[in-house]
């Protein structure tokens, strides 16, 4: 198979013989056709690496077929050399105009002509090397952008992607008074199921739990692990009641399908948080986030495995029993004894 393949586009033309053979005797393979048309049909079926077009061609002539190749997504990196029949300023300047990538005029030496051939292949592969590493490096850009903004354990979005388009959302919400809803869910159980089975059978567990959670939500949706078996929703254009329900869609299938061990009932089960923006009072993302995590915070409280929405009234009921769970105990004085320790 040749390495390097030429269409040579002429109609009889004296030179064109000693050309075609020097070309083969060179191992290029080579296509030969008669008129520009044919070349076109040719070209964009099996992209040759370089085209030698005679520029005067009847019908389809060569500036043109020129200008089409170079224009086509398809043929965009072939090579073309215009054999120039006059050679006369105006004839360079367009082949310029059109993209030709050189031209020879006569005489055409077939040496000169081969020579002009294997410089512009030589080209062709240094710009096909070039494009090659830059779609490799648009890759490499585009992973490390993905890791940035992704968990590497269950792959839905990261805390980072997550506050950043949180901020954009509420921002967009309290401008134009749009809904907007943020769902916080916590793995009931996690931590003994974890101790139970290990950290491996964990990880399964928050990679399915990751898997459908994004598998309940839009396209415009965020789905990101918050921290730890702690996960949050963001659901644009949705009120508190279109988030209960996602809620407990994901609630249940959780409860009934996901995360068994040895025992037939389920050992890890979900609980949700929910708060809307209309309603909440939230002044920033962060309230709004907060507002979510006191509904969470009374889903846990209340049974765990459940759903609560946030009530503006229950900001400060949860503020003062987390304040008096974490207050200090005081411990009574011992009284002391009126009898000495015998030594």
């Amino acid at each position: 198979m040749a390495a390097h393949t030429v269409l040579l586009v002429e109609e009889g033309s004296a030179w064109a013989l000693p050309v075609l053979e020097l070309l083969r005797s060179n191992q290029y393979g080579v296509v030969h056709v008669r008129d520009g048309r044919s070349a076109l049909e040719t070209a964009f079926g099996d992209p040759p690496d370089l085209v030698l077009v005679q520029d005067n061609l009847a019908g389809l002539d060569g500036y043109t077929l020129c200008r089409r190749i170079k224009d086509n997504a398809v043929t965009a990196s072939t090579r073309v050399v215009l054999m120039l029949t006059d050679n006369l300023p105006e004839d360079r300047v367009d082949a310029v105009k059109v993209g030709a990538d050189g031209y020879v005029g006569p005489p055409f030496h077939p040496d000169e002509v081969a020579a002009k051939v294997e410089a512009q292949i030589r080209k062709k592969a240094e710009v096909d090397e070039l494009l090659k590493s830059h779609a490799a490096l648009q890759i490499a850009t585009e992973n490390l952008k993905r890791a940035a903004i992704t968990d590497s354990l269950t792959t839905i979005y990261n805390r980072g992607y997550f506050d950043q388009v949180c901020e954009q959302e509420f921002d967009r919400a309290k401008r134009f008074g749009l809904d907007l809803s943020c769902v916080l869910t916590d793995l009931d159980g996690f931590k003994e199921f974890n101790d139970t089975y290990g950290h491996q059978a964990g990880d399964t567990v928050l990679t399915n739990y990751g898997r459908l959670l994004r598998s309940h939500i839009r396209s415009i949706d965020i789905a990101a692990r918050y921290g730890g078996e702690e996960f949050v929703l963001l659901l644009p254009n949705t009120d508190y009641e279109g988030a209960w329900t996602v809620a407990e869609k994901i609630r249940q299938e959780a409860e009934t399908s996901l995360f068994r061990g040895s025992r037939k009932k389920s050992e890890v089960t979900a609980s949700f948080g929910v708060a809307s923006f209309i309603g909440s009072g939230a002044e920033t993302p962060e309230q709004f986030v907060h507002c979510a995590d006191v509904a969470l915070y009374l889903a846990k409280k209340n049974g765990r495995n459940r759903v609560e929405v946030y009530l503006p009234e229950d900001m400060v009921k949860v503020e003062e029993e987390k304040k008096e769970e974490s207050a200090p105990k005081v411990q009574p004085r011992k009284q002391a004894s009126g009898k000495k320790k015998a030594r």
